[in-house]
């Protein structure tokens, strides 16, 4: 084989290396994880006095700041995915919606209502946490507009964007080294932190266990996302709709 020939090989695998897509480990996925749920929220903090100004009302004004945020989230993480791991937010379980997967997310639902009633209690009573405490969502009291807006950021914005980075991103790279409960269970604990209230954590952590699971066995992202909208959907028809406090 001549000199060139051989040349030509070792591009060309140098190439095909290059192609390759890469695994993130625990330590890339929490760094970036960080990086993409905190670094838009920060960003804005230098803009909020022009939010402030704008002639909308506060419900409007904070939509907006949590469009870009959340939005911000999944173009960072999508930029990081394509150009640090070389793959695309199919590699995390954004791939075609297969509406039969969806059928796991409602049956799932009533197991869940039933196992983080039971656990919320028996957590309640060993640390006396106060599960009557409201959770702090930021939205009050929406009318006409807003509420659509409310609905937007609860239903279908909030359910998208943390499923894709804490059941996508996370949970691939904790599952990948710790196996599925191990990693479900740090990912929850991540999720329910996040969420900074003790009385909403034991929730979001019992939800998540399920949103892990439905990761799991679908293989597919969508019914993680379908059953966290379907529960924040039935807690804005008690909040706004039926006005239940």
């Amino acid at each position: 084989m001549s000199a060139a020939s051989q040349g030509s090989n070792v591009n060309e695998n140098h190439q095909h290396e290059a192609a390759k897509p890469k695994q993130w480990g625990v330590v890339g996925g929490t760094f970036w994880g960080f990086v993409t749920f905190f670094l838009p929220q920060y960003a804005l903090i230098p803009f909020i006095g022009v939010f402030e100004a704008l002639p909308f009302d506060r419900n409007a004004k904070l939509f907006m700041l949590q469009g870009i945020s959340e939005l911000a989230t999944v173009f960072l993480l999508w930029l990081i995915l394509k150009k640090l791991y070389r793959v695309d937010l199919r590699s995390i379980g954004l791939g075609k919606i297969d509406p039969g997967l969806l059928g796991w997310s409602v049956l799932a639902f009533p197991f869940y209502l039933i196992i983080t009633t039971f656990f919320s209690n028996l957590v309640a009573q060993i640390f006396g946490v106060d599960l009557t405490q409201q959770q702090d969502i930021g939205y009050s009291n929406p009318n006409g507009y807003e509420l659509t807006l409310t609905f937007i950021a609860l239903v279908m914005l909030a359910p998208f964007v943390e499923e894709t980075l804490f059941r996508g991103f996370l949970f691939k790279a904790f599952r990948r080294t710790f196996g599925f409960w191990l990693g479900a269970i740090v990912v929850s604990l991540l999720f329910a932190v996040a969420h900074g209230q003790a009385n909403v954590g034991i929730d979001v952590f019992v939800l998540s266990m399920f949103l892990c699971y439905l990761r799991e066995k679908t293989d597919s992202l969508w019914p993680s996302i379908a059953l966290h909208a379907l529960k924040n959907l039935v807690a804005f028809i008690f909040l706004f709709i039926m006005k239940v406090n």
